[in-house]
């Protein structure tokens, strides 16, 4: 049997069309866009949708532009690139117009100045997009290599040769057999006097004499291994369900813990471990599943290694129809005709392979040889295999490559009957479940959430009434923690002895009676409370409420000298960045009475607001705590300050109210302590603004 090969050869190629492949990419984007914003307002990872940006833009380039070059796939990921930054604008916009009351427009122009302003936590903007463009690189690499990877060439028999025979045609376009049982197509038909050997046996023809100049192939003994999946059903559908109940314990742990706002950190914290300890079973489990699309075949004492996928691909290899686009060409799924003609391109492709090299050799230039950039893809030639490890689950061979050098690589005991080399045993039932991953993954996960549970039970032994749990409004009783315990040494702050004018009741040695006199004198560093930025102040409540001399604790910036109001009702302290200001309300409604009070005050006082810096007051129901956000202007529009107005639930027709600024330019090594120390008195996730630009 004797080939002619042409170096020369090339398929005519496909007319590329940019403009119209452009229109492709975008359209094609435009899938992409609806899906990373959809996965993310229904709170799902979204970043895996970018996984579908890429493959949906490039194939709609091709699609409209007729093929896929490198030109064309440069134009499609620029595409890509702007697509992804926009849907991730796109949904940050949806997210502002519900959070925020904001309208599309000043939303979606807003966003650079408020991740300026440090409004936007930029660390999850810029790394929820990093991610989107990490996942969209996983889907356009792949794609991309497939869509611009060229075909083989076609090596047809001499026209002159009787017994010749030639590729296989698109399957299920074999020709019917003509005179003399010879199909018109030069294959050969089942039963005909010409007809080859059974595929698996010795399938050798006499060869033809060659003409001059032309090499002749060599007799073919090939046999075919095909994979079973059912030899390795064990460790990859073990871990796939390992892989899956982390996966779904994960996601059910994070999903509580952030509807419930637990203060723990064990529930969202080991949702993520379990995440993470998901991809070690599922890894493990997922290096067999390629298996199934891979066939090996010993021809002339050669093993080789041939992906179906890629074979079927080629023009004039091509042995099924079948449309399987998620899983590819996988041996299980042909039928039993599709195998048999996936065997025939099988051995059509490798004869073809060593003639071209056999030719090739007898030329002055090996440069038109087409077959370098395919053998690893298609059909690797593994010569001289060596096995160096052999375990329950396959072999570790070592090989001779095209380049001469010796390569290594894992054959699993997914073939019945197969042994990579002479003298070692051939696998003939399937294999055990791979419990080294199972370990691993759980040995991990156990240490991590027993890690986060003594967290938890470290921080709930310490940790402190919280503020919704201590009564806010306190009477005149003597405070144990007066901060004017250091003075014991004056007389007229010494409570050891007895106070002829104090009220009739029992007062403890150490204590202060605080009173309409010295209350303003009272403040001192919270230390009672564990705080170590805060001070704790004194405010008097509206007598005819309340009734007389009731005070009830203000905690302010600890700083040397707050501030009180003429009237005494309001108490104001700076420092470490911060300001805040304390006082008593009446409020004729819930919180959000009292906040929209405090508001109007502070518009009518002359404040530059940031127009679209003003948002929605929002109300915690559960705890009747109302708070708004405003940005406003200082020193003649340079500065930009951001506040919160804060209201508590009211107490007998009045609100314990503050107001929270940033004053960021005043910023030191204590700011981050202090704002999570107001934060925990106040109940509120206060966020560390860096200083805005100007």
């Amino acid at each position: 049997m004797n080939y002619e090969y042409d170096p020369t050869f090339e398929q005519e190629p496909k007319q590329e069309n940019a403009a119209t492949g452009v229109l492709g990419a975008l359209l094609g984007s435009l899938a992409g866009v609806v899906c990373i914003i959809l996965l993310s307002q229904l709170n799902f990872v979204a970043s895996i949708s970018g996984l579908v940006m890429a493959v949906c833009a490039l194939k709609g380039y091709e699609k409209l532009a007729g093929t896929l070059s490198k030109k064309g796939a440069v134009i499609s990921g620029v595409v890509i690139l702007i697509m992804t930054y926009l849907a991730h604008h796109l949904d940050i916009t949806i997210e502002l117009m519900r959070e925020a009351g904001m309208s599309f427009s000043a939303a979606f122009v807003s966003i650079p100045r408020l991740l300026r302003y440090g409004m936007l936590n930029q660390g999850v903007f810029w790394g929820n997009l990093a991610l989107l463009y990490l996942f969209t690189l996983l889907g356009a690499l792949p794609t991309i290599r497939n869509s611009t990877i060229k075909p083989l060439p076609q090596y047809f028999p001499e026209q002159n040769t009787p017994d010749g025979v030639i590729q296989p045609g698109p399957a299920g376009n074999i020709p019917a057999a003509g005179a003399g049982g010879v199909p018109a197509g030069g294959i050969p038909a089942a039963g005909a006097g010409n007809a080859q050997p059974a595929l698996g046996e010795s399938a050798g023809t006499p060869a033809a004499p060659a003409r001059e100049g032309q090499a002749q192939a060599p007799q073919a003994n090939i046999e075919f291994y095909p994979p079973d999946r059912h030899m390795t059903a064990k460790p990859r559908y073990g871990g796939l369900g390992l892989a899956l109940f982390y996966f779904v314990t994960g996601f059910v742990s994070f999903v509580v813990g952030c509807a419930t706002d637990s203060p723990y950190v064990t529930p969202i914290l080991g949702g993520i471990v379990l995440f993470v300890c998901a991809f070690f079973p599922y890894l493990s489990a997922f290096m067999y599943v390629p298996d199934t699309m891979i066939l090996y075949a010993r021809m002339n004492g050669t093993l080789w290694r041939i992906n179906l996928e890629q074979l079927n691909r080629q023009p004039g290899y091509h042995f099924t129809n079948s449309h399987i686009t998620l899983t590819g060409v996988r041996w299980h799924k042909l039928s039993p005709e599709e195998q048999q003609r996936a065997k025939m391109s099988v051995q059509y492709l490798i004869t073809a392979i060593e003639t071209s090299r056999v030719e090739s050799m007898q030329m002055e230039s090996t440069r038109g040889n087409p077959f370098g950039s395919f053998d690893m893809l298609i059909a690797m030639p593994l010569a001289e295999a060596v096995v160096l490890k052999e375990t329950r689950w396959g072999w570790k061979i070592s090989y001779v490559a095209n380049n001469g050098k010796r390569r290594k690589l894992t054959i699993h005991k997914s073939y019945p009957g197969f042994s990579p080399a002479p003298g070692y045993q051939p696998s003939e039932r399937p294999v055990p479940f791979l419990w080294r991953s199972t370990i691993v993954s759980l040995a991990i996960a156990l240490l991590f959430i027993g890690l986060f549970i003594a967290v938890d039970i470290t921080q709930a032994s310490r940790s402190r009434p919280k503020e919704e749990d201590r009564p806010r409004w306190s009477a005149s009783e003597p405070d144990t923690y007066s901060a004017a315990s250091p003075s014991a040494g004056d007389p007229a702050l010494d409570t050891d002895a007895p106070d002829e004018d104090a009220p009739n009741k029992d007062t403890q040695p150490g204590t202060i009676e605080i009173t309409p006199d010295n209350y303003q004198l009272l403040f001192h560093l919270a230390k009672e409370y564990g705080y170590e930025t805060l001070g704790v102040g004194y405010l008097p409540v509206p007598a005819e409420t309340f009734g007389e001399n009731m005070y009830v604790e203000a905690f302010v910036p600890y700083c040397d000298a707050p501030v009180y109001s003429e009237d005494g009702g309001t108490i104001t302290a700076a420092a470490h960045g911060m300001q805040v200001d304390v006082t008593i309300l009446p409020s004729e409604g819930d919180a959000r009475d009292a906040v929209e009070v405090m508001y109007d005050a502070f518009v009518a006082s002359g404040a530059d607001l940031y127009e679209d810096g003003i948002f929605e007051t929002e109300f915690n129901e559960e705890y009747g705590i109302a708070v708004k956000q405003v940005f406003y202007f200082e020193e003649n529009g340079t500065l930009l300050r951001m506040c919160l107005f804060y209201a508590d639930e009211p107490v007998n027709g009045h609100c314990y109210t503050a107001r929270i600024t940033y004053l960021l330019e005043q910023q030191d090594e204590d700011y981050p302590a202090l704002v999570q120390e107001l934060g925990d008195v106040f109940g509120l996730n206060l966020p560390e603004i860096e200083p805005f630009e100007p």
